[in-house]
């Protein structure tokens, strides 16, 4: 049997070219993803908006229950959201069942700016600002493993390998990136030193790069993980979030006070800055790369851009609660589904089965709410 490409005619149904198949009972099984949910928190109204991003409208809301000020954080599954209260908040941290928006777990945090989940979700870590400190609590009880874990001063991003082997800690009032042994949850020293306020930052998917914003000079460090070097400090006029496409080649940042998104050319450490939004915050990037996703505080919105171009698309902007700041997008959904149907000769045909076109759009659409593009499709006999 040979199964020839897929494509979508322009009904809406997906169809197949097939060759060497004898006739009779058939079954076509598609595996389809999509539609990612990105989850913006509201700092006035305390509350979590949850963006659909294939049709760019809110599909749920619901209440943190405190303190929503400072960053998130979100298992790798999707099904996990940490939100941390910041400074001056009710040291609380929170984390929420997506599917069910239910409060599975809280504890206290002595000004928890951030955390990052590992790769497994099994371990949640959390800066800790005022204590100089990041502590590691497991995600069944959400209870401390050991005692605090001391870095340096004024903790507040935290990036995870994706090999969930070390956690890197931006030292902001330190000036260094310390290492974290996630195995035994102890520093193994600085990845580098002499940094500006370092803040925020987020890792390439290979695990090589760590880009961190800079508070205090509105740029993003560029190191190199392997050498444990500065690459290049780009001048971005990012001071705020930061966010990196899955291929690895763009980074978006925003200048809060300036009312700016930088796009970053991450391999050639340069960047070009927009007007966009009034008091941009939070950033995130679409898992396909195509669109940029950017909370606008004083107005109450989220403004959806086409990277390509960084110009808002049809409709953007997206209303949200009181002073949205962070965004965090989720994984794609998958869904698997299958259509059954009798196999003729004559559908052996030199078109092959171009001409039945068998629909299951309409079975995706239920099942993941909107827009989806065919991973996989696999024929039975």
């Amino acid at each position: 049997m040979t199964v020839g490409s897929t494509y979508a005619d322009t009904s809406g149904n997906w169809s197949l070219a097939v060759t060497g198949q004898a006739a009779g009972a058939k079954t076509i099984e598609a595996t389809a993803s999509g539609n990612a949910i990105a989850y913006v928190t509201n700092r006035t109204s305390e509350t979590v908006s949850m963006i659909n991003t294939s049709t760019n409208t809110v599909s749920d809301t619901f209440a943190v229950g405190g303190d929503a000020s400072a960053g998130t954080a979100l298992n790798a599954s999707g099904t996990r959201l940490a939100i941390f209260p910041g400074t001056g908040g009710d040291d609380t941290v929170r984390v929420f069942n997506t599917a069910t928006q239910t409060l599975v777990g809280s504890f206290s945090a002595n000004d928890a700016l951030g955390g990052v989940f590992t790769p497994d979700g099994s371990k949640l870590y959390v800066t800790e600002s005022a204590g100089n400190a990041v502590s590691a609590w497991e995600t069944t009880n959400y209870t401390q493993i050991g005692s605090d874990i001391a870095v340096g001063a004024f903790p507040t991003g935290i990036a995870m390998n994706p090999d969930g082997g070390e956690a890197y800690v931006s030292n902001s009032g330190a000036g260094s990136i310390s290492i974290i042994n996630t195995t035994s949850d102890t520093v193994t020293g600085d990845l580098v030193t002499g940094l500006s306020a370092p803040a925020f930052s987020v890792i390439s998917s290979d695990g090589d790069f760590l880009y961190v914003v800079s508070g205090a000079l509105s740029s993003v460090y560029k190191i190199n993980i392997n050498t444990q070097a500065v690459v290049s400090n780009i001048a971005s006029g990012t001071a705020t979030g930061l966010a990196i496409n899955s291929a690895n080649t763009t980074l978006y940042g925003t200048s809060a006070p300036n009312d700016e998104v930088a796009v970053i050319d991450a391999v050639n450490s340069t960047s070009s800055a927009s007007t966009i939004g009034n008091e941009p915050i939070g950033i995130a990037v679409s898992n396909d790369g195509t669109k940029v996703y950017v909370t606008s505080a004083q107005a109450d919105t989220t403004i959806v851009l086409d990277a390509s171009t960084m110009t808002q698309i049809a409709g953007s902007p997206i209303a949200v609660g009181d002073s949205p700041g962070w965004i965090v997008m989720g994984p794609d959904e998958t869904a698997t589904t299958s259509v059954s149907f009798t196999l003729t000769n004559t559908l052996l045909a030199d078109t092959g089965l171009n001409r039945q076109a068998i629909t299951t759009a309409a079975l995706f659409m239920t099942l993941l709410g909107g827009a989806i593009v065919v991973r996989r499709l696999k024929f039975s006999r």
